[in-house]
């Protein structure tokens, strides 16, 4: 039993350091090397998906901002696709914030499509409030998706 676990395991660790990850593409796009310049990227601000009501029973505007490289530049035809949110305990935040911002161009300097979204923000301080704006922000994040 000990010779089979000892051979298993030295199998295991000589896969491990032959075997190497392959990119998706023949060049870099889709890596951690910049495949555009930032010149090259189009960036479509409040962009409306949405209209819900917040916690309050007003009307909300739910927008978006969409980041991705020129279609003039890049002429392929299908291209990964990434949804962000921004963090602020469903009380605070900006699709616009410093760090969403840069994370989307830095992903669309690789060749991805990315988008940031905003959701409906605001609570009562309890529980089950805090539970309802869990809810919403899904419900929202289900409609920025579709």
């Amino acid at each position: 039993m000990r010779n089979i676990f000892f051979i298993t395991a030295l199998t295991w660790l000589i896969f491990i350091i032959k075997v190497n990850a392959q990119y998706c593409t023949s060049n870099a796009r889709y890596t951690e090397a910049q495949f555009f310049d930032l010149s090259e990227i189009t960036i479509g601000s409040n962009i409306t998906y949405g209209t819900a009501t917040d916690f309050l029973g007003n009307p909300y505007a739910l927008r978006m901002d969409f980041y991705y490289p020129n279609l003039a530049i890049d002429t392929s035809a299908k291209r990964p696709f990434i949804l962000l949110f921004h963090g602020g305990g469903f009380s605070s935040g900006d699709k616009q914030s410093g760090d969403i911002k840069d994370l989307c161009i830095h992903l669309a300097m690789r060749g991805y499509v990315c988008a940031s979204a905003n959701y409906r923000l605001g609570h009562d301080f309890s529980e089950y409030g805090q539970y309802k704006a869990r809810y919403r922000a899904i419900q929202d994040g289900h409609a920025a998706l579709r």
